[in-house]
């Protein structure tokens, strides 16, 4: 009977701990939990403990809290979506405490989308009342023409 009930034990057991597995598509497995879920994600990067910015393809950048509370952030720059552009990236300025930068990567275009391109810019992330970005700056934009 104590067999029984052991066995019982550690099927509930193993079943709980595995509905937090999260297994990626190369066999890696990492314990934790599902906050929220998002129409094609792209990137994500925590920016304290307990928040995180992630991207989506078509261009949105959401504040999400590890509760799961979740906030649109303004002011992203135009992107061009399609294909396998879009908005990208999302890094956290190594000194991000102090000065709340963090940098982007999308496709623009200044050609109405006839000629697409990678950018990179630099922005404060303002999360005071709603987040949005302000004070953007360019860091990488190629020329006209050039091929990279």
């Amino acid at each position: 009977m104590r067999l029984l009930i052991y066995v019982a034990l550690m099927s509930l057991a193993t079943h709980a701990l595995a509905n937090n597995i999260i297994e990626g598509n190369q066999g890696s497995k990492i314990k934790g939990s599902v906050v929220e879920r998002f129409p094609n994600p792209w990137a994500m990067s925590f920016i304290s403990p307990d928040r995180l910015l992630v991207t989506t393809k078509s261009g949105d950048l959401w504040l999400v809290h590890t509760s799961g509370e979740k906030s649109l952030v303004a002011g992203v720059p135009k992107v061009f979506y399609g294909g396998q552009g879009g908005l990208g990236d999302v890094v956290p300025h190594p000194n991000f405490k102090q000065n709340k930068f963090i940098y982007i990567s999308y496709i623009s275009s200044d050609t109405a989308g006839d000629t697409r391109y990678a950018t990179v810019v630099r922005a404060e992330l303002n999360i005071k009342h709603s987040p949005k970005l302000e004070n953007i700056t360019t860091s990488l934009e190629p020329n006209p023409g050039e091929i990279w």
